[in-house]
């Protein structure tokens, strides 16, 4: 950029200063009146956020060239006068720009394609420079692990030139290799030795790793959300490290190495879903609800071919999960995040020892860890299906469960004034959307796992109303378990109106009638009513037997 333009940025960049400088002082002294949205009038408080967009208007104007960035940088510091005022603000907008040159510096670094060519050459100093000192001292840090042919900063090199930008945007690629500078950076605050294999190991290092990469992308000042989605690729780096292809047939039970399957992997991603811990679950706990909640089944983990006893009221699981599910609406981790995820794995396994040999035999190699990231990638839709079952049948349940409640308890005390009366627990949830891409199959297996968790949701919210019930002169005595049954029935009726929509499109007129049919969709709903009623009557008596 030639200094003709750098001189435009700069007086432009003054101009501003004195208007910063004079809204600041009618905003100190009460001058500034400024009305809000409702049309009251209120007194200006000066902020300095407004910095922020004048300064994307200096990296647009100048490419986001750190030279050009940095010249017009040092002019405007000998322009300051040293006024009070005009020091606050020029410092504000210094920091945030020098910052704004620092961010820049790292990502146009990491995305260099000679990445490890060219930060090899650097110093320790140089390093530290762009990268600061976290990153720094992983020059020369031995890993003295068999898995590791590189020193720490070698292979987070190699790492990030091994991320593949097949499939993603610009700025996915751009996290992704952000993700893989930081993904090791904890290795040293955990590093001990094993004493009975001699290795170094870093236990908890992807855990200190998001921590330290969160302070530093907050000091380089990206935003909430992006910071958030890296964590997430830096905290599970290693999330599927004990994921095999192929298991002898003794090991497919084992409690913490896993054969590949969907099933398998929807556990993991269960597992990243709930706050299991927060609930008062322990690790042991946790690997037991999340592989009954992804087979359909309670496991039988074995470790040194003995069985393992884990006690977990999967009950109190279901009834948990069901009424956190009812806030979040969306799946904490997307497929395409994990898509994402895996392509990091695959790049950190590609970093790593060719071959790794213990005791003078091989145990592992480079090339099967890439075919586990591989075959665990080809298994994540069918995994994410699995967890969105999961996630939805509870989502429905909790709000089943809340709607009868309310409903019970405005007929029941009769007092609130503001109760609109029945509300449809798929409409309430407001996403319909979720089913766009979902086949009729999916709902019919949902509609399955509801049937398959209700009761137990059922059981629990009916203690305290048994013994309850409405008097109306209009109609018999309800219970809270007809509120919950309806309920029930409803939402059975209005997925099977999803279903049917996928198969067939109606047509205005086929719309309009079935608006009419009131009476035919009450119909409905007391046929799926009679079908529930049953269902859970045959599973009482398969119980008893």
């Amino acid at each position: 950029m030639n200094q003709e333009k750098e001189q435009e940025i700069l007086q432009d960049l003054l101009k501003k200063l004195q208007s910063e400088i004079d809204y600041k002082e009618k905003c100190d002294t009460g001058r500034l009146i400024e009305t809000d949205d409702w049309g009251d009038e209120y007194i200006a408080s000066y902020s300095p956020s407004k910095w922020q967009d004048k300064i994307k208007d200096i990296l647009e104007k100048t490419g986001g060239e750190i030279e050009a960035i940095e010249s017009v940088l040092e002019q405007f510091k000998e322009h300051i006068k040293g006024e009070t005022t005009e020091e606050y603000i020029s410092q504000r907008f210094i920091n945030e720009l020098t910052r704004n040159v620092k961010r820049i510096t790292l990502e146009n670094t990491v995305m260099r394609d000679d990445i490890v060519e060219y930060v090899s050459k650097l110093s320790k100093e140089e390093i530290e420079e762009i990268f600061g000192s976290k990153i720094a001292r992983m020059k020369g840090f031995d890993q003295k692990n068999m898995h590791h042919c590189y020193d720490l900063l070698g292979h987070t090199l190699h790492t990030i030139e091994g991320i593949s930008p097949e499939g993603l945007t610009q700025e996915q690629y751009k996290k992704l290799r952000i993700s893989a500078l930081f993904h090791d950076v904890g290795k040293p605050d955990v590093a001990q030795i094993n004493e009975k294999t001699g290795q170094q190991v870093f236990y908890g290092h992807a855990q200190k790793s998001m921590e330290i990469a969160e302070e530093i992308l907050e000091d380089l000042g990206y935003d909430y959300r992006d910071i958030e989605e890296m964590k997430f690729f830096i905290g599970h780096h290693d999330d599927f490290i004990s994921y095999k292809s192929k298991l002898a047939p003794w090991m497919k039970n084992h409690e913490f190495i896993r054969e590949i399957t969907p099933e398998t992997v929807a556990e993991k991603m269960i597992e990243n879903g709930y706050d299991f811990e927060a609930m008062g679950y322990d690790k042991d706990q946790i690997r037991y609800i999340c592989y009954a909640l992804a087979h359909e089944q309670t496991p039988q983990f074995y470790m040194q071919k003995k069985p393992v006893q884990i006690d977990v009221d999967m009950d109190q699981v279901h009834r948990k999960i069901q009424e956190v599910s009812r806030y979040n609406i969306k799946p904490k981790y997307t497929l395409e995040q994990y898509k994402m995820l895996l392509n990091l794995c695959r790049a950190d396994a590609n970093a790593q020892s060719e071959e790794i040999v213990q005791n003078g035999k091989k145990v592992n190699a480079r090339a099967e860890k890439i075919e586990n990231m591989n075959n665990i990638d080809k298994s994540s839709d069918k995994a994410m299906e699995i967890f969105e079952k999961v996630h939805m049948s509870s989502m429905i349940i909790g709000q089943i469960a809340k709607e009868a409640k309310d409903e019970f308890n405005f007929d029941f005390a009769n007092e609130d004034p503001y109760y609109e009366g029945y509300q449809d627990p798929i409409r309430e949830l407001k996403f319909h959307h979720r089913f766009d891409n979902k086949s009729p199959e999916f709902i019919k297996d949902l509609k399955a796992k509801i049937l398959e968790n209700a009761p137990k949701q059922y059981e629990s919210d009916v203690e305290g109303y048994e013994e309850e019930f409405l008097e109306d002169e209009y109609e018999e005595e309800r219970t809270f378990n007809d509120y919950y049954e309806e309920h029930l029935a409803e939402a059975f009726v209005e997925l099977d109106d999803i279903a049917d929509q996928k198969e067939h499109t109606k047509t205005p007129l086929e719309e309009r009638e079935e608006k009419l049919s009131s009476l035919e969709k009450e119909q409905r709903i007391m046929d799926e009513m009679e079908k529930i009623i049953a269902n859970r009557e045959n599973q009482h008596t398969e119980e008893m037997k």
